[in-house]
């Protein structure tokens, strides 16, 4: 089953754009890093930010058990990270975490999924009409993923197991 998370959407604050400087046209040029941390039970297939494609690493994003991390360029004001998922049978979940400057996000219920999804669903300006909001499944160190991953050392404990309500699991999961 694949899965279509986000587009996540993020507003970053004055405080992390300071001294961010105006182009001609209004729009800053200025590049904010930030390191997504990702696992995709079984793979993450495709990311987007700001409606370009992101190359993945050639270990890790097929391999749930490897999680991935990644440097992204983000800019002042709002972002939007798409990503494209898979699941190739009984249980599925997504494990992320995004760290800017000092401010981290984490997967939650507050991400946004479709199973079904059109258009352009990467797209900066996309409407996410018909897209549910992701159900959480439990933190990285609990249920059926516990101990059984790497590379995600020390991830912030409010990050969740996310996937769509479709599910083949059905329901919450427990180890």
């Amino acid at each position: 089953m694949r899965c279509s998370l986000g587009p996540l959407v993020i507003a970053l604050s004055a405080a992390l754009c300071a001294g961010t400087a105006a182009a001609a046209d209004g729009l800053s040029q200025e590049i904010i890093p930030a390191t997504l941390r990702v696992t995709v039970d079984n793979a993450l297939e495709v990311l987007f930010v700001n409606g370009e494609r992101v190359a993945l690493p050639a270990e890790g994003a097929a391999d749930w058990t490897v999680g991935s991390t990644l440097a992204l360029q983000l800019r002042p004001g709002t972002n939007v990270i798409a990503m494209q998922c898979v699941d190739h049978g009984v249980i599925a979940g997504l494990l992320a975490e995004l760290r800017i400057g000092p401010s981290t996000l984490v997967s939650d219920g507050s991400w946004r999924t479709t199973v079904e999804p059109h258009g352009a669903w990467w797209a900066v300006d996309h409407d996410e009409v018909g897209w549910g909001s992701a159900v959480a499944y439990g933190s990285a160190r609990e249920g059926v993923w516990a101990g059984r991953f790497s590379g995600m050392d020390g991830i912030d404990p409010a990050a969740r197991w996310i996937w769509s309500a479709t599910n083949q699991h059905g329901g919450p999961i427990d180890a």
